[in-house]
């Protein structure tokens, strides 16, 4: 039998569990694409680049059928 009266494990959520992404860094971007595209190749490197630039993934997120929305930022913007 499980002991329920005794939890004392506390836990913290700062995240919404609503299945919503949302904005962390206010100047951020957002990217929509396909998991298999050209674009996913280039953020999945080590050192990614978007439109020359070097930027850091902060979140990202499973959408639908392979499309993944992805908050990222440029590394000089950090």
């Amino acid at each position: 039998m499980l002991n329920t009266t005794n939890n004392i494990s506390k836990t913290e959520i700062k995240t919404p569990a609503t299945g919503i992404i949302q904005r962390s860094n206010e100047k951020s971007f957002f990217l929509k694409f396909h998991q298999n595209s050209k674009l996913a190749d280039h953020l999945f490197e080590p050192n990614p680049k978007y439109n020359n630039k070097a930027i850091s993934i902060i979140q990202m997120m499973l959408i639908n059928e392979g499309y993944i929305l992805a908050e990222c930022v440029n590394v000089e913007d950090v």
